[in-house]
């Protein structure tokens, strides 16, 4: 079960599990396992809105090309055909086109930066010296533990 409450002006998530124990006397008694699982949200919310970033700089990026293309084709060929008024009002428009293009698909690549996964450091690592550690964590406690490592 999840359950959900504020603690100092946070929201925790923690995520609950009980499981009976019977004991030695005939007694029940009952095992309750709280796990806060607040980062784990955070971190699934983040990544779907990478997602969402990741869409959305793919759609944006798609039409700007094309845009930039004929705005400079325009330039390019009417430019000279133009009376000099007409030719600047061409070239300033065709321009400011072309810089927004740019500014926009600056835009879209940081979307795209935010959307991808960073980068993973992958290493080898002995799983009997972790068992081990974690084991003498709990016997730093005074609770029986007991393991014994093969490879």
């Amino acid at each position: 079960e999840q359950i959900e409450f504020g603690k100092t002006g946070r929201a925790v998530t923690l995520m609950c599990a009980c499981t009976p124990l019977p004991g030695e006397s005939g007694d029940m008694g009952y095992v309750i396992v709280f796990d806060d699982i607040t980062a784990l949200l955070e971190a699934q919310r983040d990544a779907a809105w990478g997602e969402v970033a990741r869409r959305l700089a793919h759609e944006i990026k798609n039409p700007l090309t094309p845009i930039q293309l004929s705005a400079e084709r325009l330039r390019r060929r009417l430019l000279s055909l133009l009376a000099p008024a007409e030719a600047e009002i061409l070239d300033r428009s065709t321009h400011t086109i072309v810089q927004q293009v740019e500014s926009m698909q600056r835009m879209v690549n940081a979307f795209s930066e935010y959307a991808r996964a960073p980068e993973m450091h992958v290493s080898r690592f002995s799983l009997n010296q972790l068992v081990t550690e974690v084991a003498d964590l709990y016997r730093s406690q005074d609770w029986a533990c007991r393991h014994r490592a093969r490879s």
